[in-house]
């Protein structure tokens, strides 16, 4: 800055240095000399004063450094002048009362823009300009139309090359969204928010006010409700503006919710500004416990978006963090699964249609239907206004479709929706034929006859009927199908989804089981490849793939051929008229016309169509090779390939079924069995010293008839042990570890792999105190194997839960239900009482329903009405016998009421209704401790399964399991959540008798259901005593012989036994009476394994 004493020095410096002044004609152009050069000083240095700024205000500091005045540069706010606007033009209105000429304001139309879409799907219309992103790539289509099963590059530009694999780990931009809104809708640091203003609540306007800032006009839900910490002066608005305002609500009361009136769709309130950083408004009736700010980074509350910002730009990955073991394009294109490579044996969308339209194709709900316009072959495919017709959505049309007809016109469209060409129906009933190309079809029909419009295919009229889904021939409601389409685009199968894990040659080349290897029975054709039985006489189709009718011509079924192999072809007259070439999709690819007697498929045939004269359908032979050939029949064969003598067969036959059983007994080679497939047992036994265990070897046999015999087993360090051919026997003396070893054998009794297991022997002297839970089904509910170790070591036992066992002697406390699954444990009942489930918000807890715990108090017999579902409970004298309600309820506490079909929760006074969704129940162990006083716990007993799996099959079992694994794991990590130190035992179930032995398909199937939960068991759970999860093998460990109820039967009604020696059950035959339950003896042996292990895992 240059101030005036440093002027005043500069113009005296120039004066002095001048020379003496001339006459005074002379004095004015020395001024000017003088002055130019002052001039030219000042442009060439910096004479902007000293100032400082304050919004709109400016103040400049004096030579002395002191601070000038404040200036306010602000004017005061014009008013708008009168103007009337048409169009995109604006007339401004003179003093006058005149109106100047409009200005029109619309400027050049700027370049289209593109839509960003994310990853590329199959069967969707994109538009042109649409951007997709495919295998690392991203490109912008080009026209309107709607992709295939298959990314067809003609249609799109490549705006970004990337690798051959967009694998489930890459990261897309729909992957990266991380900050998002949470809960609470007001921003505090939304620069909309206005300090020292307050909302009017009748107005809707904003008034001055020191204390307060009137919020950002918020995104509300009309009919819904808000949540606040307390109610202040609040408008709601039906737009983003003060004009819109519709309503209000007034400060005060004690009331933390008020609802949001119809037509509102945003609200402002006024704020104390000493409240504004823990403020919350959230829709719905609950507050969080705990403050939310508006962002939410990956699921975790941050108020500061700029914190966030600087996080995740800190945090980032770049290039130069995994340079080195980055996973890139070149590393994953030898190995990777992309599209070329699984498009032969791919899932394709017509190959996985479980959900398909009734016989109505004509959804008269659909979005796209357009009313008051018709469509037909005048317009070409668009739909033009008329006010007497409707315009159908685009229906998929087959080859014949049938509709009833009110004159309407029809277009019809191929794939991609592009126009072909359309037809003028006059008639009151008519089937129409889609020209070739066409997929889709669109219809104009009369207002009058919109509501009975019928689409259906076939060539005979159909009944009028609704527009529905079926999902694997199930009806379902439209709304229920676009939520299973959504449900199974989430679990599709798709090239990114299966990248990592995908089975490739590269991976299974030295030991892949191939076609050739799994191909016992090849069917194929005989010398004649001709098969008249399935001609279409009076058709023909050319080279060109056109099909007509002749009556002269006959044509054929597609025949598989192959590529570079000579076919020759003739019948008493005449060879081939046309020869039609299709690739292994059966699309047309070509054709040759009047071939003479003979073709070579070329590269890309698989099948081809071959027309002939129908004089010669009698006596045509088409064979594989040079030379014509006598007629023969058409027939088919089947050869057992992998013989050595190969059978052959002209039908499916029973016989040769059996020549193929034969030839396989025969010739079996049985290869070693897989450890935990064939056979399995546990790693470790934890068993009371001095009594006696057995391990079974039926019971580690999937397949015991085929294998027994094979296994070989021995025990180190205890006397007397022995293998009997049932089960190593033997007997631990002393408190220690054994090792259990042995081999099993192959086919040719050779070792395939060896066994090792444990017995850890547990000494019955440790009476320290110990908490104890079982959770089951009838077995837990039972409880009787709980006596063993009640009757040599009850001291310190202490068993929780809110039932009773039914059966045991003594009865404990337990959470045991006859017949329930892990699936009700985990699962929210409105019927039973699921003691695991409660809400997960707040502090609710969830105490059951009235019908329940009023059908508890009356005491049902257990035989009746599921009686043994509501007995047994130890809590039941809580509630109310009349009501079901709770006697002494405490606060949110909820309640589902039956009989009013609602959720209601006691707020300290009232029963107050809450919507089930703001409740958000789960598995938590936790408020199930909570609910019901439960201590904590030192060992948890889990048998599960029995139930679950009683109705699988080998077939079903995988999948079964892995919901079920699914459950058993969310349960687990509960109660762990809870009690971080508690131990968890996994109890096998046991089997259902002696395999073979009954002769029943129900029992011989859940026999090796069961054996395969214990092998998935022991893979999943074992070996993980780290974690403190300990597995009890009671499968193993149980007699099927003994250990099951007998029933017996004469083995004939006249039967008198005079074959034997004695009237004894000699003369009566025996069977297990209950596959399911073990006898009194069974329990016995199941509760020597559960007494070791709490012996063991005791405090």
């Amino acid at each position: 800055m240059i101030n005036p004493q440093e002027i005043l020095q500069k113009i005296e410096g120039e004066v002095l240095s001048s020379p003496p002044a001339p006459p005074r004609s002379n004095t004015a152009e020395s001024i000017r000399g003088i002055l130019s050069a002052l001039v030219q000083w000042v442009t060439e240095n910096d004479f902007t004063p000293e100032h400082e700024w304050d919004g709109t205000r400016i103040r400049f500091l004096r030579a002395d450094g002191v601070a000038g005045p404040w200036i306010e540069l602000k004017g005061t706010k014009g008013d708008i002048p009168e103007h009337v606007w048409v169009g995109s033009s604006v007339s401004f209105q003179n003093p006058d009362g005149t109106f100047d000429l409009p200005i029109n304001l619309k400027g050049d139309k700027g370049d289209k823009g593109v839509k960003f879409r994310g990853a590329w799907q199959p069967n969707t219309f994109y538009a042109a300009d649409d951007v997709v992103t495919f295998s690392g790539s991203t490109y912008r289509r080009l026209a309107d139309g709607i992709s295939g099963s298959s990314l067809t590059l003609a249609n799109y530009e490549v705006l970004a090359q990337g690798g051959s694999v967009a694998g489930e780990r890459t990261i897309t931009p729909e992957k990266t969204t991380f900050v998002g809104v949470g809960r609470n809708i007001f921003n505090k640091i939304d620069p909309n928010n206005q300090p020292d203003k307050y909302v009017l609540w009748n107005t809707g306007k904003l008034a001055n006010n020191s204390t307060y800032i009137a919020s950002h006009f918020m995104p509300v839900p009309a009919g819904g409700n808000i949540a606040v910490p307390s109610i202040t002066q609040t408008a709601f608005y039906s737009g983003p503006n003060e004009d819109s305002y519709i309503s209000g609500v007034n400060s005060g009361g004690s009331s933390k919710t008020f609802p949001i009136p119809a037509g509102a769709a945003y609200m402002r309130m006024s704020i104390l500004k000493s409240q504004v950083d823990t403020w919350m408004v959230v829709v719905g009736t609950v507050l969080p416990e705990q403050y939310q700010g508006f962002y939410i980074l990956n699921g975790v509350d941050f108020s500061d978006l700029f914190l966030i910002t600087r996080m995740i730009a800190e945090n980032a990955i770049i290039s130069s963090k995994l340079a080195d073991f980055a996973v890139v394009a070149e590393k994953l294109g030898i190995g990777s699964v992309v599209a070329d490579r699984i498009a032969k044996a791919a899932v394709l969308p017509e190959m996985a249609s479980f959900l398909k339209t009734g016989k109505q194709k004509f959804n008269i709900n659909h979005p796209d239907n357009k009313p008051d316009t018709y469509v037909g072959p005048d317009t070409k495919g668009a739909t033009n206004p008329n006010t007497s017709y409707n315009s159908t959505h685009f229906i998929p049309v087959s080859a014949i479709t049938h509709y009833p007809s009110f004159k309407h016109q029809i277009a019809y469209y191929d794939l991609n929706r592009n126009y072909i060409s359309g037809e003028t129906n006059t008639r009151t009933d008519q089937a129409i034929t889609p020209p070739a190309g066409a997929e889709w079809a669109r219809f104009s029909v009369s207002k009058a006859a919109w509501a009975t419009f019928m689409v259906s295919e076939g060539n005979a009229s159909a009944p009028w009927e609704s527009f529905y889904y079926e999902f694997n021939g199930i009806r379902v409601s439209v709304s229920d199908a676009a939520i299973i389409t959504a449900k199974l685009a989430d679990l599709a199968v798709s090239t990114a989804k299966i990248a990592l894990k995908a089975i490739t040659t590269d991976r299974i080349a030295d030991n892949a089981v191939t076609p050739f290897q799994t191909n016992f029975i090849l069917e194929s054709v005989g010398k004649q490849k001709f098969n008249k039985a399935t001609v279409e006489a009076g058709m023909y189709q050319n080279e060109t793939g056109f099909r007509g009718g002749n009556a002269g011509y006959a044509l054929s079924a597609f025949i598989k051929v192959e590529v570079g192999k000579t076919y020759t072809g003739k019948g008493s007259n005449n060879g081939f008229r046309y020869v039609t070439y299709f690739n292994a999709s059966q699309q047309w690819v070509g054709g040759v016309k009047d071939a003479g007697q003979q073709f070579t498929p070329p590269a890309g045939v698989a099948f081809v169509k071959i027309t002939i004269y129908t004089v010669d359908l009698d006596s045509f032979m088409l064979v594989l090779g040079n030379a014509a050939a006598p007629w023969e029949v058409y027939t088919t064969v089947y050869d057992l390939v992998m013989a050595d003598k190969p059978l052959r067969a002209t039908a499916l036959s029973e016989s040769l079924y059996a020549d193929i059983a034969k030839y396989i007994k025969e010739n079996q080679v049985l290869d070693s069995p897989v450890q935990g497939g064939d056979f399995s047992i546990a790693p470790k036994y934890y068993w009371p010293v001095g009594k006696e265990f057995n391990l079974y070897t039926e019971n580690t046999l999937l397949n015991y008839d085929l294998w027994k015999g094979h296994v070989d087993l021995s025990v180190s360090g205890i006397s007397g042990a022995v293998q009997t051919g049932r089960s190593l026997k033997c007997k631990p003396t002393a408190d220690g570890t054994y090792n259990i070893s042995g081999s099993f054998l192959n086919a040719k009794f050779d070792v395939a792999f060896n066994i090792v297991s444990q017995i850890r022997a547990v000494e019955l002297i440790n009476t320290n105190p110990v908490v104890v839970q079982i959770v089951g089904d009838s077995y837990t509910r039972r409880g009787t194997f709980i006596e063993q170790l009640m009757a040599m070591i009850p001291q310190g036992v202490t068993f929780v839960g809110i039932r009773d066992s039914a059966n045991s002697n003594p009865s404990v406390r337990c959470e045991g239900r006859g017949g329930w699954t892990l699936v009700q444990y985990v699962t929210l009942s409105k019927v039973w009482y699921s003691p695991f489930v409660h809400p997960l918000e707040g502090s609710y807890l969830y105490m059951g329903n009235t019908e329940f715990w009023i059908k508890a108090n009356q005491g049902l017999p257990d035989s009746v009405g599921q009686g043994y579902d509501y007995n047994w409970f130890n809590v039941k004298g809580q509630f109310n016998t009349s009501t079901g309600y709770p006697l002494a309820p405490r606060a949110n506490d909820v309640m589902y009421d039956n009989a009013q079909a609602k959720f209601f929760y006691w707020d300290g006074s009232a029963w107050l209704e809450i919507a089930e969704s703001t409740l958000n129940f789960g598995v938590s162990y936790a408020k199930y401790r909570q609910a019901w006083n439960i201590p904590a716990v030192h060992i948890i007993h889990l048998l599960l399964g029995t139930n679950d799996f009683a109705g699988a099959t080998m077939s079903t079992f995988a999948g079964l399991y892995a919901s079920f694994k699914t459950r058993y794991d969310s349960l687990i990590a509960s109660i762990k959540a809870a009690l971080p130190g508690v131990k968890i035992v996994i109890g096998i179930p046991v089997s259902s008798g002696r395999q073979g032995c009954d002769g029943v398909g129900t029992t011989e199937r859940r026999k090796r259901v069961f054996k395969s939960l214990h092998n998935a068991l022991i893979a999943d759970y074992a070996n993980r005593e780290g974690e403190n999860l300990y597995i009890a093998d009671y499968h193993s460990t149980v007699d099927r012989v003994y250990g099951y109820g007998k029933s017996y039967s004469k083995p004939f009604e006249e039967y008198t036994g005079t074959e034997t020696l004695t009237l004894t059950a000699q003369q009566t035959e025996a069977y297990t009476s209950d596959t399911v339950h073990i006898n009194k003896d069974g329990f016995a042996q199941m509760g020597l394994q559960f007494m070791g292990i709490v012996q063991a895992l005791r405090p």
